[in-house]
């Protein structure tokens, strides 16, 4: 992020009740929304020039703050008065950019050691926004200036707000009081192009390194662990030193006194992608020799499906009044006419669509065990993101109908497809253990949704 002063923009604050809210430099964001806790769900907007955050507790979006943060802790020490009265403190708004390449890497930038703010640590590409401008277009902009990346209107489209983290430096009162205030506002945006075919031309007077981090480092960063022998280091490419390998630790050590660190809102950002988009999309590995493995796994599926609908830990209780879903008596007919990804179905049915790689030629148990996985990650998508939508499909049967494509450029084809049209989606990896190569996509759920949604998406494949 860069640290040119830009144009100040207005926030507003919406709580539980309703109360509007316009903070001052020293209000304590988050905790103003939430006092109780760390974080609020928020549903955010911003026009004309205004950013509006208001609580959502239904809302997917986290806004975060760190537990030292200063601003938060004056305030519960009723200090806050010590902070200098300035008139030019106004709290900031950034956007930073989780740029993700095509091959599921995420890109990740070392600020240069001169800059006056987290000198030498790592982030990702970022700024603040500029006057008319909307959040999409700050971030891309700030992409462009600091590592070259121009974002064409495919990629564009696949942005989404991931999350945002309330910023103070310095960091916490050991350091001194807060001379800045941010929200920063994390862009999740996919390329359609691999990691290797993208240029990146740093500005040095911003960032003086950069890295791609695979899906297999950001899960350690959010778990902060690297005992894993093959993550002991992790490839760089350094200004006027070229590619280097510098130590993993760097990126999963919270330890602000400690240069060249990840900054936690960074680290918060990774793990939120993470959660959001991979760790639901994984797969739970199965070694499946023949066909009845591959029943005998969905047998069991199913059965950790009846508990898990039973469990009032996992699903809302919209989600539990399935009653109607296990009546033996249910006319089948009503289900069958959804089996068919291009019928005509009659306003308000449901149902969920797993397209399987053709290509692969994977085997009847890979292919159970895999749709198997699908149907349980996109499942469990839903019932935080849609619980209406679960509650629907159970009530029309849980239609599931299972099609076919012939590459994985199809597949992820199909996945922004269903993205943009606001459906789950939920992309299988496999580990390669066996029959296929690691990491290869497999299956795409789509769904639960009304199958007339799905249809527009889906129409054109053949059942499997």
């Amino acid at each position: 992020m860069t640290d040119n002063k830009r144009f100040q923009s207005r926030i507003l604050l919406i709580d539980k009740n309703g109360d509007r809210i316009y903070p001052e430099f020293i209000t304590p964001l988050v905790h103003q929304l939430k006092p109780t806790s760390e974080y609020a769900n928020v549903d955010i907007c911003f026009e004309n020039n205004q950013l509006t955050i208001q609580r959502n507790d239904q809302s997917i979006v986290l806004f975060r703050r760190p537990s030292y943060c200063p601003f938060t802790n004056l305030h519960l020490q009723n200090n806050s008065s010590n902070i200098p009265n300035n008139p030019s403190n106004s709290i900031a708004i950034g956007v930073v950019v989780l740029f993700e390449s095509h091959d599921h890497r995420v890109l990740i930038t070392r600020r240069a050691s001169h800059m006056r703010t987290y000198p030498s640590c790592w982030v990702c590409p970022g700024g603040g926004i500029e006057q008319d401008e909307t959040i999409e277009q700050a971030g891309i902009r700030e992409l462009f200036e600091e590592v070259g990346i121009e974002v064409n209107k495919n990629e564009l489209e696949t942005s989404k707000i991931l999350a945002l983290w309330e910023s103070a430096f310095p960091v916490d009162l050991n350091h001194g009081l807060p001379r800045r205030h941010h929200i920063v506002i994390y862009l999740h945006v996919e390329s359609s192009r691999a990691s290797d075919e993208i240029s990146v031309k740093t500005d040095p007077s911003e960032v003086d390194a950069y890295a791609w981090l695979s899906y297999e480092q950001i899960e350690n960063i959010y778990k902060r662990t690297d005992s894993l022998e093959n993550l002991c280091l992790f490839k760089a490419y350094v200004h006027l030193t070229g590619i280097c390998d510098l130590p993993f630790d760097l990126l999963t050590t919270a330890d602000y006194n400690q240069k060249e660190n990840l900054t936690n809102g960074t680290r918060f950002a990774l793990g939120q992608l993470y959660i959001q988009n991979f760790f639901m999309d994984q797969v739970v590995w199965l070694s499946e020799k023949n066909f009845v493995a591959g029943l005998v796994a969905g047998f069991f599926g199913g059965l950790a499906l009846g508990w898990l609908f039973s469990s009032s830990l996992f699903v809302s209780n919209k989600v539990k009044a399935v009653s109607n879903a296990f009546d033996s008596t249910k006319d089948d007919r009503d289900d069958e006419r959804s089996f068919e990804p291009g019928c005509s179905d009659t306003e308000g049915e449901y149902k969920m669509v797993l397209v399987v790689r053709n290509d692969l030629k994977m085997g009847k148990g890979k292919v159970a065990a895999q749709c198997s996985h699908a149907t349980l990650g996109c499942f469990q998508k839903a019932c935080e993101q849609k619980p209406d939508s679960v509650d629907t499909w159970f009530t029309c049967g849980q239609a599931k109908v299972v099609c076919k494509c012939e590459s994985a450029d199809d597949l992820e084809q199909l996945r922004l497809q269903a993205k943009r049209k606001g459906l789950t989606t939920c992309l299988i990896r496999d580990a390669g253990r066996t029959q296929i190569e690691p990491g290869s996509k497999t299956v795409l759920g789509i769904g639960p949704a009304p199958s007339r949604l799905i249809n527009e998406i889906t129409r054109h494949l053949k059942l499997y």
